[in-house]
């Protein structure tokens, strides 16, 4: 099937996650087709295990749906179901082919940190897409993240560290062990004892300050943004 794109150039195969693994560190390819479901580790312990550095673009292939939201979670731009339809790997490659260019002319670019401009929310068998200049603040019970945007309220299976990880720490803070908020939903500080403090959102919300977190915040609100 990769045989009808001729930009794409099969430079390697591999027969489980270890194989992969060691491929990609040698060849460096641009695009990766994965399955999910592998010998030796599926796609997402692979993802993991290779780390920081440069990320080939990335198309997984299961023969289950319900791997969705993890794939785009994973970084994934497309994942393709089995058996794969032709038609559909050539929607995929499309939607990958423009990523890859863009990683190829950053190349010699000078790099920026890149942050999370959108999360992902599953709400019944729909993927709901959430762009991270909608959220206002997020709320972490138990294993899910309570993720709000205005009046609307969201779950998303993901910790919330790994969540501060990914989003832009010039527009939200990490304001508690529970809580994130962005910062341009701030309205008003306020002491509560005991070197605690309370956010007011814009909203009316109030969010528990950490005594930790307080001074540092209070300096980043009075800073010009």
């Amino acid at each position: 099937m990769l045989e009808g794109s001729p930009e794409f150039v099969l430079v390697g195969e591999a027969r489980d996650g270890l194989e992969a693994q060691e491929l990609i560190q040698s060849l460096r390819p641009d695009l990766l087709l994965l399955d999910i479901e592998m010998p030796a580790g599926g796609a997402f312990e692979l993802l993991e295990r290779l780390g920081g550095g440069p990320s080939p673009v990335v198309i997984l292939v299961t023969a289950f749906n319900e791997f969705g939201i993890e794939a785009f979670d994973a970084g994934a731009v497309d994942y393709v179901l089995k058996p794969v339809d032709p038609v559909r790997l050539t929607q995929a490659l499309d939607r990958a082919r423009p990523l890859v260019e863009a990683a190829r002319a950053s190349v010699t670019a000078p790099t920026a940190p890149e942050f999370l401009t959108r999360i992902v929310a599953k709400i019944g068998g729909r993927i709901l897409v959430i762009p991270s200049g909608e959220i206002h603040w997020i709320e972490a019970r138990g294993s899910y993240l309570h993720v709000h945007t205005g009046a609307d309220e969201h779950l998303v299976r993901r910790s919330l560290s790994a969540l501060e990880a990914g989003l832009d720490p010039a527009l939200f803070a990490r304001v508690h062990r529970s809580y994130m908020v962005a910062l341009d939903q701030v309205a008003e500080m306020r002491p509560a004892g005991h070197g605690d403090a309370v956010l007011r959102l814009a909203g009316g919300q109030e969010i528990p300050v950490s005594r930790r977190i307080r001074a540092e915040l209070a300096e980043r609100l009075r800073s010009p943004s």
